[in-house]
């Protein structure tokens, strides 16, 4: 196998789906070029095998994106370590299901690729009320209200 790149692992699979995943946590708030080149990697690594509407059109809990990620590395999905990062960030920070009554901050903060102290006034928030609605995130100081409509279809309360 060349170096960097994965394909069929016996060992060690959800080592790396959890390393690829550790990456995309601890990356910094997205850019516009890295949303091009999140979408370019879907498109190499989750494309190569199926259409990406397969991939982009459900939003699905972070375990049950763990156990695709885990799944698709099994089927022998390929790509860089960069790749599986940049798929990763695209999933969590798109695709995934935003518990917000539930979430620790840092999850949050991922999750909505939001500034830390902007989950920490939702964490506040939530700790003298339950967020039972979009219109009580609206209320929380630091939602931007179009980011909030593009996460209205990822967010459980």
């Amino acid at each position: 196998m060349m170096p960097g790149v994965r394909g069929k692992f016996r060992g060690g699979r959800l080592l790396l789906c959890g390393a690829a995943i550790a990456v995309a946590l601890h990356a910094e708030a997205g850019s516009r070029s890295d949303q091009v080149a999140e979408e370019a990697a879907m498109e190499a690594v989750c494309g190569a095998c199926h259409t990406l509407e397969l991939v982009t059109t459900r939003i699905r809990s972070k375990q049950a994106w763990f156990g695709i990620f885990e799944q698709m590395l099994n089927l022998g999905a390929q790509g860089t370590d960069k790749q599986f990062a940049a798929v990763g960030r695209y999933i969590l920070t798109r695709l995934t299901q935003v518990r917000v009554n539930e979430a620790p901050a840092d999850e949050l903060a991922l999750l909505l690729d939001i500034p830390g102290s902007v989950a920490a006034a939702i964490v506040s928030y939530r700790e003298r009320q339950k967020i039972v609605d979009l219109e009580d995130l609206r209320s929380v100081p630091g939602i931007d209200a179009d980011e909030l409509a593009s996460w209205a279809d990822r967010i459980v309360f």
